[in-house]
């Protein structure tokens, strides 16, 4: 017996007087929404959208059970057995490649039902270290649309935790049986991890700088030698053009210098008349 049941059956026994049966009737009507308030609601199974790793656009619709076994259900992606089965659902979960949510069927108030329109609504959620995102999603349940919502639904819950695109977002589904301390420990430690991780590639980045600091020294080094030996080359270049120019300025001396010895010469020989 249910404790529902065992709640009603102790009314009856109370109230043993049969003239108070409609009474009984109104006191139970009234203490079992309390009652189950109290008890668990989770559901048996929930349906859930999964991308498959290592593939470029393939999704499997699941009915999961609460144990945790998950059940592929025969349906092509998107087809109209697929989005049917959604739309009879008040909620799902999606995971897929750019992120995750829990989308929850929703109608419209009053005041909003004229801004827009009187159709339920679907809405995705995300919870991740106490800090919830809300948005809105419509009444589009095809794949496309529902990663294009979890990679927004991803972006602004690391916008409110402060995380970079970079760092790895957990959530409490992916960290169950764990306790708020002990997600944030681990949320903490895979935190500094990651900084570890970039404090070695900078380590690395800047050893490779000083790796090619030297290198364009010693580049360097071997250019400015070079510029010192075309300077000696052309220094010893210089030394043979002055002495060139110089010989050049002395050949026009040496001329006239053998011009007048050979015209002594000549004299000489006409000074001597020929003997009879």
């Amino acid at each position: 017996m249910s404790y529902t049941a065992q709640s009603i059956y102790k009314l009856y026994v109370f109230c043993g007087n049969t003239e108070v049966k409609r009474e009984q009737i109104s006191l139970a009507l009234f203490f079992v929404p309390l009652v189950l308030k109290g008890q668990d609601m989770t559901k048996a199974f929930v349906y859930q959208v999964r991308y498959l790793p290592e593939t470029e656009q393939t999704y499997l619709l699941e009915r999961v059970a609460a144990s945790g076994d998950r059940h592929a259900l025969p349906y092509a992606q998107d087809d109209v057995n697929w989005m049917a089965l959604l739309s009879r659902q008040t909620s799902f979960r999606f995971f897929g490649r750019h992120g995750s949510f829990s989308a929850q069927l929703e109608r419209h108030t009053r005041q909003d039902a004229d801004h827009k329109g009187r159709k339920p609504y679907w809405s995705a959620y995300r919870r991740a270290h106490g800090v919830q995102v809300k948005m809105y999603l419509g009444q589009d349940l095809t794949t496309s649309r529902l990663e294009a919502v979890a990679a927004r639904v991803q972006a602004r819950l690391k916008e409110k935790l402060g995380l970079s695109d970079e760092d790895p977002l957990l959530t409490a589904r992916s960290v169950t049986g764990k306790s708020k301390e002990q997600q944030q420990v681990s949320h903490l430690l895979t935190q500094l991890e990651k900084k570890d991780q970039v404090m070695t590639d900078l380590r690395q980045e800047l050893g490779t700088r000083d790796q090619m600091i030297a290198d364009l020294r010693q580049e360097l080094e071997i250019r400015d030698q070079m510029i010192a030996d075309l300077r000696r080359e052309k220094a010893c270049s210089d030394q043979e053009m002055v002495s060139l120019k110089q010989k050049l300025l002395q050949k026009p001396q040496t001329l006239a210098k053998l011009a007048q010895h050979s015209g002594s010469q000549g004299k000489r020989r006409k000074s001597h008349p020929k003997r009879s």
